[in-house]
């Protein structure tokens, strides 16, 4: 029997949507091959002629999230009907050869390229909010409840289309702020004096394998107990130390490879593609929303723990 690939599914459910009426949910592979969530509350079990059919068979259920997938055999493939999602992808799922997790998502069609604290023009931080910015530089608002519950995600603006940048964070120094972007490839630091001044360049742009010793960075994030500058890849964090001349070392790596995360970086998702801290309060900086293709998680550094996972969904402008 042929196997369907994530985005035969896809496709086949983009089709589904539009002949019977499905809303606009897709469900994709969010961990490796063969990695199924065996704690998962199951509401259905079934064998069922193709994998595609076990998606069917989730979509006819208003309560079921996700599937279990597998195994193969005499013809028919065993279809689990899951009420709920892992909180941790890299905790909760369970190496399961020949069994896939598919999960169902409205974020597929919403690519998020960076997400930065809320600030108003006088640089105070908007509690409880972050901005987010898509592939096509239109920006979100997305707020969120003290219990990490969302309030909301809604359109806020388009910017010009000379702002490109991946993504950005803020590193605090003694002397001010420097703002550190990724703009096709190349590093971009600006310094924000804690005066009146203009900001200023730190330095010229610098490519990104020049920093951080690899092309693979898709977010940045400020490490919650220092100068330490966070540069997430795919698979890798890589993290660079600040400081206040242009010399700016790597002082370590972290592996997000299942089975092979250095303690305290056990909950950290793979794929992260933007990050920003979470701020409920004033100079609170130790949770921090990390976004992923498909999810985005709230992440308790201290504690190493997901607080909160989940899809982000706005309506789409054109």
């Amino acid at each position: 029997m042929k196997t369907l690939t994530p985005l035969t599914l896809l496709a086949f459910l983009w089709l589904s949507r539009k002949v019977t009426g499905f809303s606009q949910s897709f469900f994709v592979r969010i961990s490796d091959t063969d990695r199924s969530f065996t704690s998962g509350t199951v509401i259905g079990t079934m064998n069922v002629p193709s994998r595609s059919n076990c998606i069917t068979e989730c979509l006819r259920i208003g309560s079921c999230l996700a599937v279990n997938i597998g195994p193969e055999a005499d013809n028919a493939v065993t279809c689990d009907l899951l009420s709920d999602i892992p909180v941790s992808p890299m905790r909760n799922l369970t190496v399961t050869p020949g069994i896939d997790y598919f999960e169902k998502t409205c974020q597929t069609m919403f690519y998020p390229t960076m997400a930065t604290v809320y600030l108003t023009e006088g640089y105070k931080v908007v509690q409880n909010s972050i901005l987010i910015d898509d592939n096509r530089g239109r920006t979100y608002v997305f707020n969120l409840s003290d219990t990490y519950e969302t309030s909301s995600l809604e359109y806020e603006s388009t910017g010009s289309s000379s702002d490109q940048r991946q993504s950005m964070a803020g590193i605090i120094l003694a002397d001010g702020v420097r703002e550190v972007s990724v703009i096709d490839g190349m590093v971009r630091c600006l310094h924000h004096p804690y005066s009146d001044s203009p900001p200023t360049p730190c330095s010229g742009l610098k490519p990104v394998t020049s920093i951080f010793g690899t092309d693979d960075i898709n977010a940045l994030l400020q490490r919650y107990d220092g100068n330490v500058l966070l540069g997430f890849g795919h698979s890798q964090v890589t993290m660079v130390n600040v400081t206040l001349n242009e010399t700016w070392p790597v002082v370590g790596t972290i592996d997000l490879s299942p089975g092979n995360q250095t303690p305290g970086w056990t909950d950290i998702p793979r794929g992260v593609v933007a990050a920003a801290w979470f701020v409920k309060q004033p100079n609170s900086f130790s949770t921090a929303i990390l976004i992923t293709r498909h999810y985005y998680v709230v992440y308790d550094f201290v504690n190493d723990a997901i607080l909160k996972r989940g899809h982000l969904c706005p309506v789409i402008v054109s």
